[in-house]
């Protein structure tokens, strides 16, 4: 009795729709409605019963009704198609009744045949061969041989044609049902053509172009934060690179705006875009370019005054807690007037350029010994800030911790600078 529940619970009122006509299934000593799933006794009650059940499923309506996007669509519960509108549907349920009614009739008349104890058996294999035939006939192509997915479309197996809904596909295959049947070399020579006129189209056209291999971006400094812009590299200046910027790390400063870049062509660009401007700010600020001659004693004291003088007041200081901190040479202040004074004393400084023949005598061989020193032995740490080994100042970064050791210094002349 447990496998003829189980086979019961099976059968659903959905397997019931999909396949209207079943017959009685024999089991042990039982006889089972092939439609309902109720277990009988006697052969006759089943075969009762599942007369009983066949008229309840055709005298039902058919139609179920669903929403699909804010748009009902309407379902025939026999075949599951789906139609726009209640009338197709409709119609579809009365199609389906029609031929499960044949079906049934055709199913009865070898069951009553077969029960008159075998007298003739040939007779009842070509009636079942028969009724396999023109079931064949009446459902034409299986669903799985007229109509094939692709993506969100469907398309007709025999003519390739493509369309939105499975119910456009499937009447497209019965179409051709009439016509002569084409074969599966027939069809792929066909879908070969319509490929090839389509090619031969777009090539026609002009359609088809080599893939043009994008630009990558590059990550250029502005005034206006950091953005990513297609931008070819500069041409490469005369001047040797250790003119025009130096690094910081993994940054590029310009040496005549102090300003960091993360490439060395965006660098250049920045460097070559002030050559125009130096004869103006050569007025404005009244400071002589560097010369170049190399011998000169004050070059870098007007090169470092002409940095100095485009610098703006945001870059002459920096914060360390409640503190305005001079770039220049360290200091400490509490309002930011005091430290721009600062600030711009060491320019005025920077800008005289004295020099004293005493002392330049006295530290030239001094000054010889510590040119060859390395970067490394001129600064030490303190955290995060580097310490002058000669006057102990401090610096947030390493250039001018060593700009300080090899020039800053009281005990570096300027005629030893450069």
């Amino acid at each position: 009795m447990k496998d003829v529940n189980g086979l019961r619970a099976n059968m659903g009122a959905d397997a019931q729709k999909k396949k209207v006509t079943r017959r009685v299934i024999k089991q042990g000593r039982n006889y089972i409605c092939g439609l309902c799933g109720r277990v009988h006794k006697f052969p006759q009650t089943a075969e009762d019963c599942v007369e009983r059940c066949f008229q309840k499923s055709i005298s039902q309506d058919g139609v179920a009704e669903k929403t699909v996007k804010s748009k009902k669509k309407y379902r025939c519960s026999f075949c599951k198609r789906v139609y726009p509108s209640l009338t197709e549907a409709k119609d579809c349920v009365e199609k389906c009744k029609q031929k499960a009614k044949k079906k049934r009739e055709r199913e009865k008349a070898i069951k009553t045949h077969s029960d008159k104890q075998m007298a003739d058996r040939a007779k009842l294999l070509a009636m079942i061969s028969q009724n396999a035939a023109q079931e064949a006939d009446e459902q034409g192509l299986t669903s799985d041989s007229r109509v094939a997915k692709r993506g969100r479309s469907f398309v007709c197996l025999r003519c390739q044609s493509i369309y939105p809904t499975t119910r456009e596909a499937r009447e497209c295959a019965d179409r051709h049902m009439s016509g002569p049947k084409q074969s599966y070399a027939e069809r792929v020579a066909k879908a070969k053509e319509a490929a090839q006129a389509r090619r031969n189209n777009l090539a026609r056209e002009g359609r088809e172009a080599a893939p043009v291999a994008k630009p990558r971006p590059t990550v250029v400094h502005s005034d206006h934060g950091i953005r990513p812009e297609f931008k070819k590299p500069s041409q490469p200046t005369s001047r040797g690179d250790s003119d025009i910027f130096v690094r910081d790390g993994a940054n590029y400063v310009c040496r005549l705006c102090n300003k960091s870049y993360f490439t060395k062509a965006d660098v250049l660009d920045c460097y070559e875009s002030h050559q125009g401007q130096d004869s103006k700010k050569e007025k404005q600020a009244g400071i002589k370019l560097p010369s170049t001659n190399p011998d000169s004693t004050d070059d870098f004291a007007r090169e470092r005054a002409l940095k100095l003088g485009n610098v703006s007041d945001k870059d002459k200081f920096m914060r360390d807690g409640a503190k305005y901190i001079c770039k220049a040479c360290g200091k400490g202040y509490f309002t930011k007037m005091e430290v721009i004074k600062c600030f711009d004393k060491h320019l005025g400084q920077a800008d005289e350029g004295e020099t004293d023949d005493t002392k330049e005598d006295e530290a030239g061989p001094q000054l010889a010994a510590d040119a060859h020193l390395p970067d490394k032995k001129k600064f030490s740490r303190d955290g995060a800030k580097y310490v002058c080994k000669k006057c102990n100042r401090k610096y947030y970064t390493r250039i001018e911790v060593v700009e300080c050791f090899n020039y800053n210094c009281p005990e570096v002349l300027p005629s030893q600078r450069g």
